[in-house]
């Protein structure tokens, strides 16, 4: 049981310090004060009030009851579209931020006669972090057919069959077989 207490504990700790975290990260991208979650959102409970009979009558998984409102529904949705928005914003600000510092860097190799190396630069290394480069994981199907088990082919691919199909019967013919 303490066990069980000490998880639900440790849980509710590491949920406060992300929470702060993620406050502060916004408040210096963003520019403005750094907001304090509402007091009321989170629920302490003192252990004295933790009564052994009410965690022991619960099932291990029965929490709930002990869980901050923010994961309940009770007009919370106005909350979550605000964040929403805030992270939105918080978003498209960074993008903004790491482009002036891209386009100041260009800028700099420019005047070094250096312009066109470093846009070529620049481009290979976005092509390089926007793909995947960890190899793939147990389960998951290739988009190249001959890698997958027994060559199946992922939903949406046009094989040579289909195309034979639409070209001697019409697109409508090949849909139905």
């Amino acid at each position: 049981m303490d066990e069980q207490l000490e998880k639900y504990r440790t849980k509710v700790r590491r949920k406060e310090f992300f929470q702060k975290i993620k406050q502060r990260l916004i408040s210096m991208v963003t520019f403005s004060p750094a907001t304090n979650p509402k007091k009321d959102e989170t629920i302490e409970i003192p252990d004295e009030q933790l009564e052994e009979e009410d965690l022991l009558a619960s099932e291990p998984g029965e929490m709930s009851d002990y869980v901050s409102s923010d994961d309940e529904d009770d007009g919370g949705c106005e909350n979550e579209n605000n964040q929403n928005k805030d992270e939105s914003k918080m978003k498209y600000i960074t993008y903004g931020l790491w482009f002036c510092f891209w386009a100041t860097c260009w800028m700099i190799a420019i005047e070094l006669k250096f312009g066109i190396v470093y846009l070529l630069f620049s481009a290979l290394f976005g092509i390089y972090f926007n793909t995947r480069t960890e190899p793939k994981r147990k389960g998951e199907i290739s988009a190249y057919s001959v890698f997958n088990a027994n060559c199946e082919s992922i939903k949406g691919t046009l094989k040579a069959e289909q195309l034979e199909r639409e070209m001697i019967y019409g697109p409508l013919a090949a849909a139905t077989h």
